[in-house]
């Protein structure tokens, strides 16, 4: 037996118009989880100013424009970020963690180090005990690097 799919929602168009937007919901076979939403904007107008976006658990209606500024500001924000993890001062405070990794020993005691300290996976922690940090290291974990070098 398929998916069953149905209409969850009809509501009229957002401009006054007559037109409408349907949300449709796909409930999966039975023994398998999680129902599917999706979006459907049959007006002409509102279908160039808005837009369906799934968020976390929520099928949302939102404005184009807001996606675009969104993505803006994200990419923004990644380069502000990739410029602060090139800066002198980031990369003299990763010399000294890198310091700090190469004090502990041996691959498996640096990897078991690295490990407790940061947010990095086990393949990564092995990647950076033998090769270096700087290169796994991210702005979320400047703040614990600090603390550990005795900034």
């Amino acid at each position: 037996m398929g998916s069953e799919v149905f209409c969850e929602l009809k509501a009229d168009c957002l401009c006054g118009k007559k037109d409408m937007f349907l949300v449709y919901c796909r409930r999966p076979d039975r023994g398998r989880k999680g129902a599917e939403y999706s979006g459907e904007i049959l007006c002409g107008v509102c279908a160039k100013e808005f837009r369906f976006i799934w968020q976390g658990k929520y099928l949302d209606l939102i404005r184009q424009k807001d996606v675009l500024q969104r993505i803006k500001k994200e990419k923004e924000f990644f380069k502000y970020e990739r410029d602060l993890m090139k800066s002198p001062e980031v990369l003299k405070l990763l010399q000294s963690f890198q310091d700090l990794i190469e004090s502990k020993g041996d691959v498996s005691k640096r990897v078991k180090f690295i490990k407790s300290v940061t947010l990095l996976d086990r393949d990564d922690c092995l990647s950076s005990a033998k090769v270096g940090i700087h290169k796994y290291m991210m702005v979320r974990d400047l703040e614990v690097v600090m603390k550990l070098v005795g900034m």
